[in-house]
This record gives structure tokens, sequence and C-alpha cells, in this order.
């Protein structure tokens, strides 16, 4: 299996990011080869990362450096087809 690496964007005072979470805990659970790295806007090593990638808004989940998921995905079958479909 491939390994699989999110980068997950964050903020304290985001209200979507706590579920999107959720979410990616479960999927963590499911999937043993996918690597969730969380990161805090409001911290200044989160800030770094986010403009290392680009990334303007939270919820943003980076799959692989790559592809980008902005916002709270519908549910949890279409975060988890996403991720499927970078393992192939």
């Amino acid at each position: 299996m491939t390994k699989v690496h999110v980068d997950y964007f964050t903020h304290p005072v985001c209200t979507g990011c706590w579920e999107v979470g959720k979410m990616l805990v479960k999927l963590q659970a499911e999937l043993p080869d996918l690597e969730v790295e969380q990161w805090s806007l409001a911290l200044p090593a989160g800030r770094r990362k986010a403009e290392e990638l680009g990334v303007l808004e939270v919820p943003t989940i980076v799959i692989d450096g790559c592809e980008r998921i902005v916002g709270v995905p519908q549910d949890l079958a279409a975060l988890r087809a996403r991720l499927a479909g970078a393992r192939e």
C-alpha cells in the first residue's frame, strides 16, 4: 500500500475544523497507511507551512503536497474516496 501524507490546517476559531478533525481521526483508524500532520494557523510554524503550501483558509486538507480539499467535505465517504484516489 502507498503511504498517504495529509497536512491538515486548522485554527482555534474555525467552526468546521472540529468536524474535519473527527473525520480524519476515524479514517486514520481505518487506513493504517494514512499519515496526518495537523497545523494550526494560530502558531508561527503552522503559518509558515501554510505559506509554503499556499493555504489561505481553514479547514484545508492537502494530500501529498498537491491535491487539496478546502472546507468541510460533504461526508466521511466523500473524504475517504478522495484519500483512496491518492493511494492509487
